[in-house]
C-alpha cells in the first residue's frame, strides 16, 4: 500500500523536481565563478604564466602597462536589441626578463577614454616625448584563450604596427575580457543553490516514503502503534475495484496521483453519486461523466471519478454490504441535515 503511494507522489512531483534540480544545477555552473567573483577581490595577472591564469578574475595597474593600439571595434547586440560597442586594444606588460608581452584587452564605451588616454601616452613614449597624463586606475576582466579570429587580428597588427623601441616584443593568445561581476549573478547564485537544495531534499522524502507520514499516523491514532502491518495485511487482502479503489475489512484506500488517502469504513456517513465537472480547453467548466462522494464522521468529503455505470452500482453495492450504518443516496433534505449537525 505505502509504496504505491510512494510511487504515485514520485510521478506526481518526481518529474517536477528533477527538472528543478537540472535548472539549479546549470544556474550554479553558469553563474557560480561570477558570483565567487563578487566577493573576491582579482588577482593581479602574470604574464610569466598566463596558461595558469586562464579563465580566472584578474587586473592589471593601467599606469604600469602599456597601451599600444585600438586595432578593433565590434558592435554586439543585447537580448533587448540594445547595442553595446566594444573596443580591442593591445596592452604590453613586460616579464620578469623585461621583455614586452602583448596580449588584447577588450574595453566598454565608459573606459574608452580611459584606454585612449593611455594609448596617447604610448604614442608619445616611443616619439621621445613625455605623456600630458599620468592614468591611476585598474582594469579587471576574465583572461580567456583567443579563437582564430582574435588571433589573425592580432597578428595583422603586429606586422604592421612600427614600434620604435628597443623591447623585443612577443604576443600572447590570451585576452582580458569586459567583465564586472553584478550583484544580481549572486541573487541567482543562491536561488539556483536553493533550488537544488529543495528539489534534493523533496525527492529524498518520496524515496524514503516521507508523504506518507500523514496516513501512518492517522493509522496510529485510530487504530494503535502497532497497526500498520495490521492495515498493510488489510490492504493485501482487500477487494480490487479498480487500479485507483480497493476496500478491506478496515479501511477503502483511494489512490490518485493528486493524492492518496485511506478512509476508516466505519467513518463513513453519506454516500452518493454525483455529477463531477472539469475544466477543458480555455478552462470552461464542463460536466461530462458521472462519480461518487463519500462524507466521513469529520464532514470531509472525497470523490471518486468514474465512467463506467456498472462500476457505480456495484460500489454503492458493495458499500451498503460492509457499510450498513451508511447513508446512501442523495438529496437536498439529506445535505441540509448534515450542514446543520456539522455547524453545531
Amino acid at each position: 500500500m505505502f509504496h504505491r503511494m510512494k510511487m504515485l507522489s514520485f510521478k506526481r512531483t518526481g518529474f517536477i523536481l528533477i527538472i528543478m534540480a537540472i535548472i539549479g544545477m546549470s544556474c550554479i555552473y553558469l553563474y557560480g565563478n561570477s558570483a565567487y567573483n563578487y566577493y573576491n577581490e582579482p588577482v593581479q595577472v602574470d604574464v610569466n604564466d598566463l596558461k595558469d591564469q586562464k579563465n580566472k578574475y584578474v587586473k592589471f595597474d593601467m599606469d604600469d602597462v602599456m597601451i599600444m593600439n585600438c586595432f578593433m571595434e565590434k558592435k554586439q547586440e543585447s537580448l533587448f536589441g540594445k547595442s553595446d560597442t566594444f573596443y580591442y586594444y593591445v596592452i604590453g606588460i613586460k616579464d620578469d626578463t623585461g621583455n614586452l608581452k602583448c596580449i588584447v584587452c577588450v574595453s566598454d564605451k565608459a573606459e574608452k577614454e580611459l584606454f585612449d588616454t593611455g594609448l596617447d601616452n604610448f604614442n608619445k613614449k616611443i616619439k621621445g616625448k613625455s605623456g600630458s597624463k599620468k592614468i591611476h586606475a585598474k582594469k579587471s576582466g576574465i583572461l580567456l584563450k583567443m579563437d582564430s579570429f582574435l588571433v589573425i587580428k592580432l597578428r595583422e597588427y603586429l606586422a604592421t604596427a612600427k614600434i620604435n623601441m628597443t623591447d623585443k616584443v612577443y604576443y600572447e593568445p590570451y585576452y582580458i575580457s569586459e567583465y564586472k561581476p553584478d550583484i544580481s549573478d549572486v541573487v541567482i547564485f543562491g536561488f539556483a543553490v536553493l533550488l537544488l537544495l529543495y528539489s534534493l531534499i523533496e525527492l529524498f522524502i518520496i524515496a524514503i516514503g516521507g508523504k506518507q507520514r500523514k496516513i501512518r499516523r492517522k493509522i496510529k491514532r485510530e487504530l494503535g502503534k502497532d497497526a500498520v502491518n495490521m492495515v498493510e495485511r488489510d490492504y493485501e487482502l482487500s477487494r480490487f475495484f479498480n487500479k485507483d479503489i480497493r476496500i478491506g475489512d478496515i479501511y477503502i484506500y483511494l489512490f490518485s496521483i493528486e493524492g492518496s488517502t485511506i478512509i476508516k469504513l466505519t467513518d463513513i456517513v453519506w454516500v452518493y453519486e454525483c455529477e463531477m465537472s472539469g475544466e477543458g480547453k480555455g478552462k470552461k467548466t464542463f460536466s461530462e461523466f458521472s462519480g461518487i462522494e463519500l462524507w466521513d464522521v469529520d464532514f470531509e468529503s472525497y470523490k471518486i471519478y468514474a465512467k463506467d455505470r456498472t462500476f457505480i452500482d456495484g460500489f454503492l453495492e458493495y458499500i451498503v454490504s460492509v457499510c450498513p450504518h451508511t447513508v446512501v443516496g442523495y438529496n437536498e433534505k439529506l445535505e441540509n441535515m448534515f450542514l446543520n449537525e456539522n455547524d453545531k
